[in-house]
């Protein structure tokens, strides 16, 4: 077909009344995806065709595979004139229908771009206005600053506690009303999620059917995708910018857990089952709710690396409660809540006490000895501290920071003993001498 057939059919389909016709069609390839063919050249498809602003759009969308309910969701048509112009790009034989699993998601941001670009205006992405951030260094009394690598806790403690090691200087983002109310909707939406089933999460009843589903996640992506925080200031607000991570991926997890009939199956297969283990025979116990466990763990350890150990034990606690059988969230929560400066340094010292050593009781696990050896040295007790490295090491032979805490235990033990034996030979010969006098 040449160049002039394929505009001459382009225009034919785009023109022509013919909804039933162009229903009929879009339900061919509702489930598919469609892209502009590998042959056709996109800035001469333009002018020949014609196109219009919209219809530029939805070609240059076209560039990479998308699927047809997105392009249909994004609302850039009215559902006819949409299909018309598809059907008439499918027939002039410049864009193929593929599979849905090559197709690439559709961003708001991405139509953002489009748009400016048809309109002959540039783009880039925000990086938000310098005005709008305020620094403020924290100036001690003798005019330096302690923010940077000096500020920061030394020593191979450090290292491990702290993830960046050194401080960066922090700013001040000021927010208008609608970017805080937006902040205060992700925070809440965030803290939330873990108690949250599938359906909940994505807002639609059991039963639902794969379209319903699709169309509920298709809505939460463009409530909880990061680029919807591109253009305000909130692109540099580091709390909303994690929760914001933690809703996108709990959305993903969601749609993968209940996005068809056989994984709503198998999922209400496990709901069922948990909830049949918690009540027969008497059993009180909690079920088990591992997806929920991971996404309040995930949270939890995001405010960890931050030392924000308050809103970290919330979120462990969360964890626990979700999956009580996991002994690594236990580990992590009583590990917090020892850090968490909320709680008096006495009473955090002997409550870890007290939680690690039923925690080695009953998991055996390596990373709990090597935490309960740490608070046992805290609390001066050097020789149940080594029994506690070394059985840490014995369950966990990879644990580097184990092995590290042993060899300085048995380090301090030698050198203990020479300093006894030292004593002791000193001790033998001042008596030979006050003997002799």
């Amino acid at each position: 077909m040449s160049s002039r057939e394929q505009a001459s059919t382009f225009r034919k389909h785009r023109t022509a009344d013919d909804k039933a016709g162009n229903l009929a069609w879009s339900t061919r390839v509702s489930s598919r995806a469609l892209r502009v063919m590998s042959e056709s050249s996109a800035d001469d498809i333009e002018s020949l065709f014609e196109l219009d602003e919209l219809e530029r759009i939805i070609w240059r969308l076209l560039r990479l595979p998308r699927r047809y309910s997105e392009l249909q969701q994004a609302g850039l048509f009215e559902d006819d004139n949409l299909r018309s112009v598809l059907r008439g790009f499918v027939a002039a034989d410049v864009v193929e229908v593929v599979d849905p699993a090559q197709a690439k998601a559709l961003l708001p941001a991405e139509i953002k771009r489009l748009k400016l670009e048809v309109q002959g205006k540039s783009w880039r992405p925000a990086v938000g206005a310098m005005h709008a951030k305020v620094y403020r260094p924290d100036i001690g009394l003798d005019g330096a600053s302690n923010t940077g690598a000096g500020g920061a806790t030394s020593g191979p403690d450090a290292a491990r506690d702290s993830p960046h090691g050194s401080q960066t200087p922090q700013f001040e983002v000021l927010l208008s009303p609608e970017e805080k109310k937006l902040k205060a909707q992700l925070l809440n939406a965030a803290a939330s999620m873990a108690s949250m089933t599938d359906y909940a999460f994505l807002g639609v009843q059991p039963g639902a059917d794969d379209q319903t589903v699709r169309s509920a996640y298709m809505h939460l992506v463009r409530d909880y995708h990061p680029d919807r925080l591109s253009g305000s200031n909130l692109v540099n607000d580091r709390e909303c910018k994690d929760a914001v991570d933690a809703l996108f991926k709990r959305l993903g997890d969601a749609n993968k857990g209940i996005g068809t009939a056989d994984a709503r199956a198998r999922y209400d297969r496990e709901q069922s089952m948990l909830q049949t283990s918690s009540t027969t025979s008497g059993d009180t116990k909690r079920p088990r709710r591992p997806v929920e466990a991971r996404t309040a763990y995930a949270m939890a350890e995001t405010f960890f690396k931050r030392k924000e150990f308050k809103q970290a034990e919330v979120h462990y606690r969360q964890a626990v409660m979700f999956d009580p059988d996991e002994p690594m969230l236990e580990v992590a929560l009583a590990w917090c809540i020892y850090l968490n400066p909320d709680h008096p340094e006495q009473r955090r010292l002997e409550d870890a006490r007290k939680r690690f050593e039923e925690l080695v009781k009953k998991t055996k696990n390596g990373d709990a000895y090597y935490k309960y050896g740490r608070i046992l040295r805290e609390l001066g007790d050097e020789k149940a501290a080594l029994t506690a490295f070394e059985r840490a090491v014995e369950r966990s032979p990879g644990h580097v920071d184990a092995q590290r805490e042993l060899r300085l235990a048995l380090g301090r033990k030698e050198k203990a003993a020479e300093v006894k034996q030292y004593d002791a030979s000193l001790m033998g010969k001042l008596n030979k001498i006050f003997k002799k006098d």
